[in-house]
C-alpha cells in the first residue's frame, strides 16, 4: 500500500489496480466505502481498456476475437510505482504477454494522485507504443460512503436520458431522467435497474451532499458519460467520469467503430485529469 498526505488529507492506493483504497481528513473521517464482499468489495477500480461489458467478451479487432472480461484487466494488473513524494504518487501499467492476449496493442499507462489542500487530483495518461492506431475507452470508479437521502446535485441544470441495460448488460435502450433538473435524491430503489448512464451533460461536475454536514465534489470537466451506481440500498455511491460504454445490444463489429470509443494514432498520448474536492459545511 503506497501514502500520501497533506494539512487536510491522507490517501492510501494500493499498487493492484492502482486503487484507491482510503481517503481521510484528519478527524478521521472516512469518505471512500471500504468494501464488503457481502454487497461490493471494490472501492475505486480503474476501467480500461474497455467500460461495462462487450458482446460475448469478446473483442473483434481486424477479424480476429480476443476475450476481455467486463471493465477490462487494468482494475486486476500490478502496477509499478513510477514516482512518489509526500504528497504524490504514479503507477505505471505497460503492455505484456499476458495484455496482448486479450488486448493486441502496445500501450502504457500512467495514474498519477497528488492532493492539493482539500483536493485529490486524479490523472490519467494513455500512450501508444504501437505502430498502428490504438482503440480504447477508460473510466473512474470511486465509490463514496453515503446515505439515503443524501442529494447528487449537478453543476447546471440538466436535460438527460439515461441508457438501460439488459439482463446481459448490453444497452437496449434510453429513457428520459432529468427535465431542466441539477438534483439526484439517492433512495433505496434509484439503482433498481442497475446504474444510471448519461451522455454529453451540460454540467463539467457534480457535488455529493451528505446529510452529515460533509460533501464530495467532482470534476469530470470534459468526460463524455458519466455513470452514478450502487448495489440498491447499499451506504455508497459511484460517481463514475468514462471515455467509452457498454455495447449496445445490436453492436456486432470491429472494435473501432464502438460507441465513445477512443483512438490514438503511434506514439500519440492521451491525458485526462479529475478533481474530487471534500469539504466539510458544519
Amino acid at each position: 500500500m503506497e501514502n500520501i498526505r497533506n494539512e487536510f488529507l491522507s490517501v492510501s492506493v494500493n499498487p493492484l489496480g492502482a486503487e484507491l483504497r482510503s481517503i481521510k481528513n484528519y478527524d478521521g473521517y472516512e469518505f471512500l466505502w471500504q468494501g464488503n464482499p457481502e454487497i461490493w468489495n471494490g472501492r475505486s477500480p480503474f476501467l480500461f481498456p474497455i467500460i461495462g461489458r462487450i458482446k460475448n467478451d469478446t473483442l473483434m479487432v481486424d477479424g480476429k476475437d480476443y476475450t476481455l472480461q467486463k471493465h477490462g484487466f487494468a482494475r486486476k494488473s500490478d502496477f509499478s510505482v513510477a514516482d512518489i513524494s509526500e504528497s504524490s504518487v504514479s503507477f505505471m501499467l505497460k503492455s505484456d504477454e499476458n495484455t496482448k492476449k486479450q488486448y493486441p496493442w502496445d500501450f502504457e499507462l500512467k495514474i498519477t494522485y497528488t492532493l492539493e489542500k482539500t483536493t485529490l487530483k486524479i490523472s490519467y495518461e494513455v500512450k501508444n507504443t504501437d505502430c498502428k492506431t490504438m482503440y480504447f475507452s477508460m473510466g473512474a470508479h470511486p465509490a463514496f460512503n453515503c446515505k439515503i437521502g443524501d442529494i447528487l446535485e449537478f453543476e447546471k441544470n440538466e436535460t438527460l436520458e439515461s441508457y438501460v441495460m439488459n439482463e446481459d448488460a448490453y444497452i437496449y435502450k434510453k429513457i428520459p431522467y432529468l427535465n431542466n433538473e441539477r438534483n439526484i435524491v439517492i433512495s433505496g430503489d434509484i439503482f433498481k435497474d442497475d446504474a444510471l448512464m448519461f451522455e454529453n451533460m451540460s454540467s463539467d461536475s457534480i457535488t455529493l451532499k451528505k446529510q452529515d454536514g460533509y460533501s464530495i465534489f467532482v470534476k469530470y470537466n470534459n468526460a463524455r458519460f458519466l455513470g452514478l451506481w450502487a448495489k440498491p440500498g447499499a451506504p455508497y455511491v459511484c460517481i463514475e467520469p468514462w471515455f467509452g460504454i457498454n455495447d449496445f445490444e445490436e453492436f456486432c463489429g470491429d472494435f473501432s467503430e464502438k460507441h465513445g470509443i477512443l483512438s490514438l494514432d503511434a506514439g500519440e498520448k492521451f491525458e485526462y485529469e479529475i478533481e474530487i474536492e471534500f469539504r466539510n459545511n458544519k
